[in-house]
């Protein structure tokens, strides 16, 4: 495999920049250094930069894990600066892991990985939205992958009950507004659906024959609400394009009752 560093793949880490001997100029190309300057003020560029060389250590890890042969040729400059603008204004590890994953990912080929798109969706997520992101993505991951399974499917839907099921550990969410988040941004939709439960319905017409009466407002007991989350077409390019949960492991047990 190829050696790859974070300064191979980031992009303003230009070749042959000149150290200026103030903070920034120690940090990358003094050009650089001065439209920042400019632009952002030293204390924001360097936030920036700081942020820029803490993805030497995970894209490291990735490339040495996959035995990543990184072809650069395969990385649009308007994708390499759009990644760039967006990771060094993250400061968060876990948000830094999925963007170097991104980048490894456009890297190696990933057609996803290389959409513009999923580097803004991926922008706006916090950690809460981003551990919601996976549980979909873990079973997305099933649904497509399994057998009999369309593997051509773009979407695929998770009861909400199961993020409510007290012996679902797997289901559980950091933060409900997540939710909020994810809809929003359209990776994720709400569905609800209305259906008629047919036990109900015999027990009430059984009663309603016995002591001959007619209560029809008793069947509203009968009317089911269905409410499920549905991974949407974009939803689904940003999974792809993080590759999350590639491996399709399975979530926690289940318990009885």
């Amino acid at each position: 495999a190829m050696g790859v560093s974070g300064g191979d793949l980031i992009p303003i880490a230009l070749e042959g920049a000149r150290a200026t001997g103030g903070p920034l100029g120690d940090a990358i190309g003094s050009t650089l250094s001065n439209v920042w300057q400019g632009l952002l003020g030293d204390r924001v560029a360097a936030w920036r930069i700081k942020n820029a060389m803490a993805y030497n250590k995970p894209i490291n890890r990735l490339a040495k894990e996959r035995g990543l042969e990184i072809n650069l040729e395969k990385i649009p400059e308007s994708f390499a600066f759009s990644w760039f603008d967006k990771a060094t204004q993250e400061d968060n590890p876990e948000l830094r892991e999925l963007f170097a994953q991104l980048l490894a990912n456009a890297a190696e080929g990933n057609d996803e990985a290389l959409k513009r798109r999923n580097v803004e969706l991926l922008s706006k997520l916090a950690p809460a939205d981003a551990h919601l992101l996976n549980i979909f993505a873990r079973e997305y991951r099933k649904q497509v992958s399994g057998e009999g399974s369309y593997f051509w499917a773009d979407t695929c839907s998770v009861d909400a009950r199961l993020f409510h099921h007290p012996c679902k550990d797997d289901f559980k969410v950091k933060d409900q507004s997540a939710f909020d988040t994810l809809i929003s941004l359209r990776i994720i939709e709400e569905s609800v659906s209305f259906s008629l439960d047919r036990d109900i319905m015999v027990r009430i017409a059984s009663v309603n024959h016995e002591y001959g009466i007619q209560s029809f407002s008793e069947y509203d007991r009968a009317v089911v609400e269905s409410r499920e989350y549905i991974v949407t077409p974009t939803g689904a390019s940003l999974i792809k394009a993080l590759a999350l949960d590639a491996e399709g492991g399975e979530g926690g047990g289940d318990c009885d009752g």
